[in-house]
């Protein structure tokens, strides 16, 4: 493992890196891991582990075993389509949900940010404010359990079962999103289906 770069809190970012592990294969399906193992690789101290275990386990990415290690939960391409249609749907219930609809401009600004971030060669800027702009596709849903669930589980489902897509190809297929804000709920709903779908067609090298 390399250790992580410094981004966020040290938790999120041995989160970010331990997905990132289990999604390219390097920690297999099955495979037992230990806080001082982690800590050791990653040059931190165990909190941090221990807290980024908590959170991967509530993500499913790790189960929890009686000698108080963790197991990871491997992806397969399987599991990747699963659970990418079911962010799917998540996500096109948000949309059904809310009351108002999406709102047009916070959507706009967020793909602005996109676009600027994409053409100053910044990545992880980009893929920070794709997620702001799919979070904000329920902005005025009054359900913070609904809204919850839904970032949490974009977190865990992008960053450990897939490779990103391209920038350009997230610009485009956001695009699309925001275009179908100004039709109806179901011609948005297609749209999102369609980002998450691109996610099932990129590996990593």
């Amino acid at each position: 493992m390399n250790p992580p770069m410094i981004s966020q809190t040290l938790r999120d970012q041995i989160a970010a890196q331990l997905r990132r592990e289990i999604a390219c294969g390097r920690l297999t399906d099955g495979e037992e891991l230990t806080q001082e193992r982690v800590s050791a690789a990653l040059a931190v101290s165990r909190i941090p582990v221990r807290e980024a275990f908590l959170q991967l386990e509530s993500e499913g990415v790790l189960r929890r075993l009686p000698n108080r290690h963790v197991q990871v939960v491997g992806s397969t391409p399987q599991r990747q389509r699963q659970g990418l249609e079911f962010l799917s749907t998540v996500e096109c219930e948000i949309v059904r949900l809310n009351p108002d609809g999406p709102n047009y401009s916070l959507l706009e600004q967020q793909l602005i940010l996109c676009r600027r971030a994409l053409e100053a060669g910044d990545l992880e800027s980009l893929y920070r404010c794709d997620d702001q702009f799919h979070l904000a596709l329920g902005h005025g849903l009054n359900h913070p359990a609904i809204l919850q669930f839904h970032a949490v589980g974009r977190r865990g489902l992008l960053e450990a079962a897939v490779a990103p897509l391209p920038g350009e190809t997230i610009l485009t297929l956001n695009e699309a999103i925001l275009a179908a804000c100004q039709q109806d709920r179901e011609a948005l709903c297609r749209q999102i289906q369609r980002y998450y779908l691109a996610y099932t067609e990129v590996e990593y090298p």
